[in-house]
This record gives C-alpha cells, structure tokens and sequence, in this order.
C-alpha cells in the first residue's frame, strides 16, 4: 500500500512539473516617440523701434528750426491720433495730387515739403456729438506742396498726424493738410436747448489757431 502511494504522488509531481509553463520572455517597452521642439517664434520688435534713417530740417511759422537724423516715423490712426499711432509700412506713406492724379509717397522720396496756410477769416468750425460732452473742432486750411527727389511735384490731400522721432528721443509732430484745433466741452449741453453749440468754445478754438499759424505750426521739411 506504502508502495502505491508513493507511485501516485510521483505521477502527481511528474504531471504538475510537466503543466507548468515556462514564463515568457519580457518584451522591451516601444521607443518612446521622439519629441520635436516646437520653432521658437521670432521675437516681436520693440514698440518704439526705429524704422527711419534720414537727417530732417522742420522749420515752424516763428522761424524756430529743428534739424537732425530722424530715426523712427510713425502716423495717426485716425486724423486726430485719438486712435493712437501707427508704424505698419503701408500707412507711412503721404498721399499727394498731381494733374488730377493721385498717388502715395514714401518718405524716402520727399525732398521737401512747404506747407501755406489758408486766411484765418477761412476757418471751419464744427462740434462731435459722438463725444460726451461734444467735441468742438476748428480747422484751418492749409496747402502742402510736396517735391519729390525726382523733381515732381504734388499737393498733399490726406489729413493724418505725423510723428518723426530723432536720435535724441524728440520728437516733432505735425499736420500737412488742414491744420485743427480740437477741444472736449467741459460740460454737457442739452440738445434741446435753445443754443445747444457752445459757441463760446469755438471763437476760443479761433484764436488757437490763429496764435499756431504764427507761432508752432510747421511751414517746411527739408529732407537732404
């Protein structure tokens, strides 16, 4: 009996040995994927970079002249620069009238500008009711004849602000068709009034103006 348990439990051991598998062999985890740096963006110029290599003489209405190298030219957004600046290459460009045709100008080109205002008796005053309160503007009109370095010459016909920046950090800012005088009313008007205008404002705005044509308003560039 001793003899047939042990011949069962052999035949037992030798079947289990036999069931058992071998453990598979360990597969090496995929490549990880390769990673690929995204280009890095070029870094955005300064705001007030400089944009302009040309040496300027503005002289204004009192005889006062400035000159020296302009290092940056930036124009208004709008025609008052309530909009802020602009130094984007198609705005900077001056558009000018010549035998009924029209045409933009880079500064580049410009060998001078004269800039002859109107009579004073000549003024257009007007108010914003967009504005709260209104705003009043008086503007002068003004002829700019342009010369290029080509020796051709134009009529300036847009209205925008210019801004020329020298190396010193100065700047100069000025009109060169029509020149305004613009003010906020200080107070709100009822529009069903009998004198909404605030007319008092406008012969204020006049006499700015008036004292500009003789004083800071600029006559001519000279661009060498």
């Amino acid at each position: 009996m001793r003899r047939l348990l042990l011949l069962v439990f052999f035949a037992g051991a030798c079947a289990a040995k036999k069931d058992k598998k071998p453990p598979e062999p360990a597969t090496a985890p995929p490549p990880a994927a390769e990673v690929v740096p995204e280009p890095e963006a070029a870094p955005e110029p300064p705001a007030d970079a400089p944009n302009a290599d040309m040496n300027v003489s503005i002289r204004t209405a009192d005889g006062q002249t400035k000159k020296g190298h302009v290092k940056r030219i930036e124009r208004s957004v709008d025609w008052f620069a309530d909009q802020g600046w602009t130094d984007e290459a198609k705005s900077l460009v001056i558009t000018i009238e010549s035998a009924g045709k029209e045409r933009d100008v880079p500064w580049t080109d410009v060998a001078s500008i004269t800039v002859k205002p109107g009579p004073l008796s000549d003024v257009d005053c007007v108010y914003d009711s967009q504005f709260t309160p209104w705003m009043y503007d008086c503007t002068l009109k003004t002829t700019a004849t342009i010369k290029t370095k080509d020796g051709a010459t134009g009529v300036v016909t847009n209205r925008h602000k210019w801004k020329l920046t020298f190396d010193d950090g100065s700047t100069s800012e000025f009109w060169l068709f029509k020149h305004p005088a613009r003010q906020q009313d200080d107070r709100e008007i009822d529009i069903d009034s009998t004198e909404p205008e605030n007319l008092s404002l406008y012969k204020t705005l006049s006499q700015r103006l008036k004292q500009e044509a003789a004083t800071s308003m600029v006559v001519s560039i000279t661009v060498p």
